[in-house]
């Protein structure tokens, strides 16, 4: 798994705003201490680590099953006449 933060990541009160389902370093440092997912320490924080799965994390995964399938909003109506 790779997760990219970008360095004007969004804290609570930086009134930067995160993306929806953008994951914050806060969020990624409770996963490491619940020990679901391990940093790879290889590279530093500035090039970029990845994060692997624990079995622990693994297991939990398998447990919540697959991810939903996202659902796309309707194309918006069209203001143009249709021509033939």
């Amino acid at each position: 798994m790779a997760v990219a933060i970008p360095q004007q990541c969004g804290t609570p009160g930086s009134g930067i705003g995160l993306l929806p389902g953008s994951i914050t370093p806060e969020a990624i440092d409770q996963l490491v201490e619940l020990g679901l997912v391990r940093r790879d320490t290889r590279t530093s924080l500035f090039v970029g680590q990845r994060l692997h799965t624990t079995p622990a994390g693994r297991r939990t995964l398998d447990r919540l099953g697959p991810p939903p399938v996202p659902r796309l909003p309707p194309p918006p109506a069209s203001s143009r006449p249709h021509i033939r």
